[in-house]
């Protein structure tokens, strides 16, 4: 019997919660919807994650980390409908070409125990980073600048 996961996502053309698909029939239709619901999906994590995830940092730290202000369908300088489409379009388009692909391969050539342990380095890289940055902004006040993205 196969391995379950706890809160196994399928891909975007068979979508599923807990191991239950959306849809069970491959009907082209079906597909169609899938994808359709991963992208909205995707697009409303990356506008609440934003939303969130900035304003706590501006709670906590006193550090604005990115400005949204200056662009049309705004919620607020954390949220807009632009970026999370932008972004939310982006992640799902890496998770339907370069995400299957990529976890079907490391599938096949990759023992489950070193998997793991590849996620949980990045898992913890991810948690430093993280704290390293919350420093510097007790530290010095402002966060530091890794990449930003200009759209005029």
């Amino acid at each position: 019997m196969a391995r379950k996961d706890i809160c196994e996502l399928g891909d975007p053309d068979r979508l599923s919660f807990f191991g239950h698909r959306l849809f069970e029939k491959d009907y082209l239709k079906n597909k169609v919807l899938s994808n359709i619901v991963c992208l909205v999906m995707i697009c409303a994590a990356v506008f609440l994650g934003e939303l969130v995830i900035g304003s706590l940092w501006e709670i906590l730290f006193g550090a604005q980390l990115w400005d949204y202000g200056n662009l049309p369908m705004q919620v607020n300088r954390y949220a807009g409908l632009i970026p999370a489409i932008g972004y939310g379009g982006a992640a799902y388009l890496i998770f339907k070409f370069v995400y299957k692909p990529l976890l079907g391969l490391i599938g096949r050539k990759v023992k489950y125990g070193v998997a793991k342990w590849i996620c949980l380095t990045l898992g913890v890289l991810i948690v430093l980073d993280t704290l390293i940055m919350a420093v510097r902004i007790i530290a010095f006040g402002q966060p530091p600048m890794y990449w930003q993205v200009r759209l005029w």
